[in-house]
């Protein structure tokens, strides 16, 4: 995915020890201290064996490859009629392990990647949606209009004598 993962391995005694990685996507090296680059995103279980004379060791450490977030957006389904939730929900292009947090510009917040928000006064709102994950964030907003009562159209009736 672009980044670059450095592993390293290491043994409490012993000499003349050789170290065998297995990345744990189909890829290997040796080494005390390796590179690797992932090509998708994902958790891996990297594998060192450590050999030498007289036996050999494994162990076994978790890697997570996130993909950045782009292309953040934010959107509800208002206007809403006050007594009403409102919906919001933020989306992404691109983007894995994303957390998702909400201040809906009242004094409230919440998590996650659709959310539902009850206010308690009519008036215009700016919700912010900040999206987070290893490799960094990106903030959206979105507008939400609480009204006092539901918006009712009239059509006038002419009457021909």
């Amino acid at each position: 995915m672009g980044t670059v993962t450095q592993l390293t391995a290491s043994t409490s005694g012993g000499s003349n020890v050789t170290y065998e990685w297995d990345f744990g996507d189909g890829s290997n090296a040796s080494g005390a201290v390796v590179s690797h680059q992932y090509a998708a995103p994902g958790t891996y279980s990297a594998e060192v064996t450590a050999t030498n004379s007289v036996g050999q060791a494994t162990a076994t450490t978790i890697v997570q490859v996130d993909e950045g977030i782009a292309s953040l957006a934010a959107a509800n389904d208002g206007p809403t009629v006050l007594g009403n939730p409102t919906e919001l929900t933020a989306t992404i292009s691109n983007g894995s392990n994303v957390i998702y947090e909400w201040d809906f510009g009242d004094g409230d917040s919440a998590n996650g990647a659709a959310v539902s928000h009850q206010y308690t006064a009519p008036g215009s709102y700016t919700a912010e949606v900040t999206a987070t994950n290893s490799l960094g964030q990106e903030t959206a907003t979105t507008i939400i209009i609480i009204i006092d009562e539901p918006i009712r159209t009239f059509i006038p009736l002419l009457l021909k004598p």
